[in-house]
């Protein structure tokens, strides 16, 4: 039941977006100051039908980890299904919301998209305010030092980290939270106060409104599965029992367990982990797995960094630690090195007019994409490492390589934006910056 807290007036909406957790969560946190009430919002589109089973049950299990969490502190999630303008335009007028508090993204659709909101928002009276948080730096504050000289070499990007210094601390959760606002006048909008209670029943919220008589009716299920699998239609990606569970509470489980190892965190280096580890329930393995529960939010990279630097810092005199690019710290400093790249070239999600892309004359096969893409080339190694990703949602970054090389300078020719959409379809820490640039790299 959703509270019955009346507009006021002064109503806060945290819109959940890449941040699906409480600690280090600066929208949440802005959100919750000076309001009578605050409505935690994720918003799924039609173009959630485009990622796979896997994908799609990673954030599922967020969903339902971050309501469960909120539920302890007086509040709980709320989802909605359908254009994100026209939804937020009958919540804040609907509700007395006056401010939009959100995360800053990388990705240039998000990015217009809240130029875009703030534009509309503002003909009502109502303010957007976008946070970091999805990095370990503020990208601003890093092209501010390097003068909008943009470095797209790992090195000359170590340099420009030293000189911004340490990144933030993390922020800590919320004790409290203000209560949601009751959702009376918002019965057309079709709001839903929780989380389906069954993944069944979530995915049947892609099929719009009416999908769903209940959300926390866990016997309907969505009859076009297919919908959300992977490319060309194909359900084989789920049905795992050796997969990644999503959510806060997982993430930061396993970063707890790993930072009891502080032999294997000095010594870690990226080229020297097993690219045979299949990702399971169970926290052990040559990587730390924890790079989907990043990509979706539910761990702060913040977070990690200062956890890491820790552990690092009680080791004694007589042990060095391994150090960049290959270090366990490097590997956020990477995805930050990505970010930074991919936000300030233009056109950089494409081949054509991307000044740092080479310009291949790629030949289209829709028949070598489907067999590279199902794990049916012939080749061992390429067929066990897609099968593997669909199945699991995840691959070593040796096997990624090798994938990604063999759809196109290796053997088939065929071009990277291709594949780079299957990878969104199937990774579960699918990253626009990173997915976008290490696809085009091994061309």
């Amino acid at each position: 039941m959703a509270s019955k807290t009346s507009p006021s007036g002064d109503g806060a909406l945290w819109l959940i977006r890449e941040d699906l957790r409480l600690h280090d969560n600066q929208p949440l946190l802005a959100a919750c100051t000076q309001t009578s009430h605050v409505l935690p919002l994720y918003i799924m589109s039609p173009s959630t039908c485009s990622i796979g089973e896997n994908r799609l049950r990673f954030l599922f299990e967020a969903l339902r980890d971050l309501h469960t969490s909120l539920c302890v502190l007086g509040s709980r999630v709320h989802i909605a299904y359908g254009d994100q303008f026209e939804t937020l335009r009958s919540v804040w007028r609907g509700l007395g919301v006056k401010r939009i508090c959100l995360q800053r993204s990388c990705d240039p659709t998000l990015v217009r998209q809240e130029e875009e909101l703030r534009k509309l928002a503002s003909l009502d009276g109502v303010v957007v305010q976008t946070y970091q948080g999805l990095e370990l730096y503020d990208q601003r504050l890093l092209i501010k030092l390097c003068d909008h000289e943009v470095p797209i070499a790992f090195n000359s990007f170590l340099r420009l980290v030293d000189r911004a210094g340490e990144p933030p601390e993390p922020l800590a959760p919320p004790r409290a939270l203000p209560p949601p606002p009751d959702l009376t006048p918002l019965a057309q909008a079709q709001i839903y106060s929780g989380v389906p209670a069954s993944f069944a029943a979530f995915r049947a919220l892609l099929r719009g409104p009416t999908a769903v008589d209940n959300p926390h009716d866990s016997g309907r299920r969505h009859p076009g599965q297919a919908d959300c699998a992977g490319p060309r239609n194909d359900s084989s990606a789920g049905g795992s029992a050796r997969r990644l569970i999503g959510g806060e509470s997982e993430g930061l489980k396993r970063l707890a367990h790993q930072l009891q190892n502080a032999t294997w965190i000095s010594k870690f280096s990226k080229p020297h982990t097993n690219p045979m580890v299949v990702p399971s329930e169970g926290i052990d393995g040559s990587t730390t797995l924890l790079s989907p529960y990043i990509a979706w939010g539910c761990l702060s990279p913040r977070f990690m960094h200062w956890k890491i630097r820790e552990v690092l810092q009680k080791l004694p005199p007589s042990v060095t630690p391994t150090g960049p690019p290959q270090s366990l710290l490097s590997q956020l400093l990477w995805r930050d090195f990505f970010h930074l790249v991919g936000s300030s070239t233009p056109y950089f999600e494409r081949m054509q007019d991307n000044p740092l892309c080479l310009q291949v004359p790629w030949r289209s096969s829709a028949e070598m994409l489907h067999k590279w893409a199902t794990g049916a080339t012939g080749v061992p190694v390429v067929d066990a490492a897609m099968r593997q990703l669909r199945c699991t949602g995840w691959l070593h970054h040796i096997l990624r390589h090798v994938v990604a090389c063999f759809l196109t300078r290796g053997a088939l020719w065929c071009h990277w934006e291709d594949g780079r959409a299957v990878f969104e379809a199937l990774l579960l820490d699918a990253d626009w910056a990173i997915n976008n640039g290490a696809t085009a790299l091994e061309t």
